[in-house]
C-alpha cells in the first residue's frame, strides 16, 4: 500500500448510512478541487512554514509525495489534491475541515497566516499541551492541540457535521474529526455500491467505501457491509495490468480487485500491477531543488517550479524557501 481521504464526496445517500445511528447535520455542497498550481503552492507553504508537523508529524510526507501521491491510504490525512474527487474510493470526515484549512493555506500570504489557519475554533494558545498536530485530543466536539512549533490547532467538528473521535494513522491512535463512531454491524447496511465500514476491526470510526472503484459489489452479511468482486481468486497470483486498470487478488474469499488507476486524480498509469505516476519527467522519489528562488518539484511525474514568493520567504535554498 502506497504511503500516506465543507464535504469531499459526502452526498446524501452517504450522509443516510451514519445518521441512522448518530446526530450529524448535512454538510455543505462539495467543493471545486485545488487546481495543479494551487495544489504545488499549498504543498510548498505546508512544508515552508509546518515543516516539522509536514515531514515528522501530522503529514509525515516529503514535498514530491504531497503533490502526487493517491488516495486511499490510512497512514496519512487527505491531501489537498484529493479534495473534490468526484467518485473517491475512500471517505473518512476528515476531507471536510481540510478543505477549510488548506483553502486558508492558499489564500495565506506568508508563514504567519499559515500558522493562523490551525486555529479554525480560535482555542488560542492555552491548548498547546502536547507538541504535533497527532498529539491533539477531543474536548466534546473540538479537536485541541497544538503545531510542533507551538501553534494553536483547533477544530470544531460539529461545524462539518463530524463527531470529535479516534482513528489510527501511522499506526499511532489519533483524536480527530471522523464521519462517527462506528456502529454495530447490524447498523453498517450497504447504500447503493457504497459499504460502511470500521477500517481497522474495531469501534473507533466509521469509514465509507465505494465498492464500485474497486470493480465490486456492496454485500450485506452478518459482520456488516463489505465489497466483494468476483472469485473466488488465487493470492498467490500476482498483480497485473488491463490497460490503466490495476487486477489483483489480495483476499481469495473477497474476490479480485479491478482498480482503475485513470479516475484517480494522480498516479493515472498501471505498470507492472502499481498504480503509478502519470508523467514520466521526474521522478517523485527525487529531492526538490531550486531554480533561482523557484522550488523545483516533481508533480505526479511532472516537473513544475514553484516561486518561493508565495510563501512569503523569498530565497530558495536546497530546495526549500528561506527568509
Amino acid at each position: 500500500m502506497p504511503r500516506g481521504a465543507h464535504s469531499v464526496l459526502v452526498a446524501g445517500f452517504f450522509l443516510e448510512i451514519f445518521c441512522r445511528t448518530c446526530t450529524c447535520t448535512p454538510p455543505p455542497e462539495a467543493p471545486e478541487r485545488f487546481s495543479d498550481e494551487e495544489v504545488a503552492e499549498i504543498c510548498l507553504k505546508l512544508d515552508t512554514c509546518l515543516h516539522r508537523d509536514f515531514i515528522y508529524g501530522f503529514w509525515g510526507l516529503e514535498l514530491n509525495e504531497c503533490v502526487s501521491l493517491p488516495y486511499p491510504v490510512q497512514r496519512f490525512p487527505p491531501l489537498p489534491h484529493h479534495i473534490g474527487e468526484p467518485k473517491p474510493v475512500l471517505t473518512t470526515g476528515m476531507e471536510r475541515w481540510l478543505r477549510v484549512f488548506y483553502d486558508c493555506v492558499r489564500q495565506s500570504e506568508d508563514c504567519d497566516g499559515v500558522t493562523r489557519c490551525l486555529d479554525q475554533a480560535k482555542q488560542g494558545p492555552s491548548q498547546c499541551l502536547s507538541k504535533g498536530i497527532e498529539n491533539a485530543r477531543c474536548e466534546g466536539s473540538v479537536v485541541v492541540g497544538c503545531s510542533e512549533e507551538g501553534d494553536p490547532f483547533s477544530v470544531d467538528c460539529a461545524e462539518y457535521g463530524l463527531t470529535c473521535g479516534r482513528t489510527l494513522m501511522f499506526l499511532t491512535e489519533v483524536e480527530t474529526c471522523v464521519l462517527a463512531e462506528c456502529p454495530g454491524a447490524s447498523a453498517r447496511e450497504c447504500q447503493g455500491s457504497v459499504a460502511p465500514v470500521c477500517p481497522f476491526g474495531d469501534q473507533r470510526n466509521l469509514s465509507l467505501v465505494d465498492c464500485a472503484r474497486l470493480d465490486q459489489a456492496c454485500v450485506d452479511g452478518p459482520d456488516g457491509a463489505r465489497c466483494v468482486g468476483v472469485g473466488p481468486c488465487p493470492e498467490s497470483e500476482p498483480a497485473t495490468c488491463a490497460s490503466s486498470t490495476r487486477v489483483a487478488c489480495e483476499d481469495s474469499e473477497v474476490g479480485w480487485v479491478r482498480y482503475r488507476c485513470a479516475l484517480d486524480r494522480t498516479f493515472r498509469r498501471c505498470d507492472r500491477g502499481r498504480c503509478v505516476a502519470t508523467g514520466t519527467e521526474c521522478d517523485i522519489d527525487e529531492k526538490p531543488t531550486c531554480e533561482g528562488d523557484s522550488v523545483r518539484i516533481c508533480q505526479d511525474g511532472f516537473v513544475r517550479t514553484v516561486p518561493c514568493a508565495v510563501t512569503g520567504r523569498p530565497r530558495c535554498e536546497a530546495g526549500r524557501c528561506v527568509p
